[in-house]
């Protein structure tokens, strides 16, 4: 997880979206990795507790697909289409602290039409 962080900082996001959206949550993984002690034994136990969660909530969806005959389309939708989502331009520009300049210069120039700014 930290490195999905860094990688995403590192490739995708600009100063300001790296300060609001990567910081906290990798300050939260290092708190974690540091202060959570925790047993290989019971680290094994919980990933494999999850891991049958997964299972087990994947699998009505998976039972559906397969007796209609439309797993490669649920792929295509839930993976092929994710992914392919991630190359378009509007997401490979770094945006958020040009929206966020946006909105506060639109809160600015509301205040000022309305007459109480």
């Amino acid at each position: 997880m930290t490195a999905g962080i860094v990688w995403y900082a590192y490739q995708k996001a600009d100063f300001l979206t790296a300060l609001v959206f990567c910081l906290w949550p990798l300050g939260a993984l290092v708190w974690c990795f540091f202060n959570i002690p925790v047993s290989n034994r019971s680290l094994f136990q919980i990933i494999a507790e999850l891991g049958a969660g997964g299972i087990l909530a994947a699998a009505p969806v998976l039972i559906y697909h397969l007796m209609h005959g439309s797993l490669s389309a649920w792929y295509g939708d839930t993976v092929t289409a994710a992914v392919s989502l991630s190359g378009m331009k509007f997401i490979d520009a770094s945006a958020y602290s040009r929206s966020a300049g946006f909105c506060n210069f639109a809160n600015s120039a509301a205040r000022d039409c309305s007459g109480t700014g």
